[in-house]
Order: C-alpha cells, then structure tokens, then sequence
C-alpha cells in the first residue's frame, strides 16, 4: 500500500493497494471537505476508488464515489456517526452502472 498527500490546500490524499496473492488493484483519491453545523460535524467526501480485478482473461474495472459522513452529538451526548448520500458504481468495459442512496446508516462512536 502507498497514501500520501498530494495537495494541502484543498487537501487531497492519493493510494494504491496492490494484492498479488489475489490479483487486486485497487487506487483512487480522496478530498474530504469539512464543516461544522451547530454540535456537528459534516464531511463532504469527493474524490473516486477503481478497484480492479484481474483473471486469466483480463481484468474488470469497477470505478465508484464516497458517501457522505456527519458526527452529530460530538459535544454532548451520545456521539453518533451518519453515512448518507448516492454512491455510484460502473463498469469500465460494459459500461454497465448503478446508484445506491445511502440513507443515513448509524454507528455508535466508541470513545
């Protein structure tokens, strides 16, 4: 695996895994964009990942977005982490595609 911050300002970060043992590749970039709204926080996430998965007759390539991420409750209470947002995945060869809506999947933060 290689990361490493390409800019600052905005601030961008690039990485590559490579798994030999199971013909994977999987490289993109990130730029997370931050705010904060009352006592939460929101992150915009911008960027792509292309995961591609090589086979004895070629390899598929599958390019997709990030969801959003929103803490609420950071200062007081119960700290809860949100995922919301559309994710789109296609297919690089087929150009087949497909779009989820990521409704506000909840974790609970352990602090």
């Amino acid at each position: 695996m290689i990361a490493e911050q390409v800019s600052h300002h905005p601030p961008v970060s690039a990485f590559i895994y490579v798994y030999l043992d199971s013909n994977i590749v999987i490289e993109g970039y990130i730029s997370p964009r931050a705010g904060v709204n009352g006592a939460g926080i929101s992150c915009n996430m911008k960027g792509k990942i292309n995961m591609k998965f090589f086979t004895d007759k070629g390899y598929r390539s599958y390019t997709a977005n990030y969801p959003s991420i929103h803490a609420r409750n950071v200062l007081i209470g119960e700290t809860r982490i949100l995922i919301a947002g559309n994710i789109s995945i296609s297919e690089e060869f087929s150009g087949s595609s497909c779009s989820l809506k990521v409704s506000h999947g909840v974790w609970k933060a352990v602090m």
